[in-house]
């Protein structure tokens, strides 16, 4: 459970018992906050909600944000930030993107290439929605077939939840709008920095499901139940 790449630590043991004459490993370029400062705190998703994709800050690089995730930090090669599948298992990620200057601006579009995959993703709300204006569309109770679980979705005070109970124990996770049809979720407690994203299902404008993705799961589906 350790947030490390275990591809590199492999190379790390083989370059410590063999030494680097034999086993030189390319360099590489890690991509810096600095040099694209306006994609920070961005958030991208597809139009069908199965990707949601943003940028983060790692320490001062530049990271790749999936589903939610933690920042993974990215590399630049080529006028590309990429991330390989080795780093994470998953993917490879790529988006063709030259240096921002602090001045510029966040594009509207871009293009992600997920595993040889080319999806055009939309730019998200800068500023977010209020929660309680589009999460109370969400609340209700829902069934999880592929976790053969329930769910309740409600807010506690300004905290939209989602209370999951299942023959495998509870969840508990919290809510927030990117809009009106894309959220992102945490665990709570020690997993919280954890998560992933829904989006929303809708049926003559009604809520009727959720899909909830993360960085490796992806298509959990929640139906919507009667109360």
């Amino acid at each position: 459970g350790a947030p490390v790449s275990v591809s590199e630590l492999a190379n790390s043991v083989i370059e410590f018992m063999q030494g680097d004459d034999l086993l030189p490993l390319p360099a590489e370029r890690v991509a810096a906050s600095a040099d694209f400062m306006p994609l920070v705190g961005t958030a991208y998703a597809s139009a069908d909600m199965e990707m949601v994709f943003g940028f983060g800050d790692a320490n001062g690089k530049l990271g790749f944000v999936v589903h939610n995730s933690p920042v993974i930090p990215a590399r630049e090669e080529d006028g590309a930030l990429c991330l390989d599948f080795s780093r994470i298992v998953t993917g490879p990620y790529r988006v063709a993107m030259q240096r921002l200057a602090a001045s510029e601006i966040a594009p509207p579009t871009i293009q992600l290439d997920d595993g040889g995959v080319r999806l055009d993703l939309e730019r998200l709300p800068e500023a977010a929605p209020l929660l309680a204006d589009v999460g109370q569309a969400l609340v209700g109770n829902y069934q999880i077939p592929d976790l053969n679980a329930y769910a309740r979705i409600e807010f506690d005070g300004d905290v939209l939840l989602a209370r999951i109970e299942s023959n495998f124990g509870p969840n508990l996770l919290t809510l927030k709008a990117y809009s009106s049809e894309v959220f992102a979720w945490n665990f709570t407690g020690q997993l919280a920095q954890l998560g992933g994203s829904l989006g929303v299902e809708r049926s003559n404008g009604k809520v009727s499901g959720l899909r909830f993705n993360t960085l490796r799961t992806r298509h959990l589906h929640f139906q919507r139940i009667a109360e």
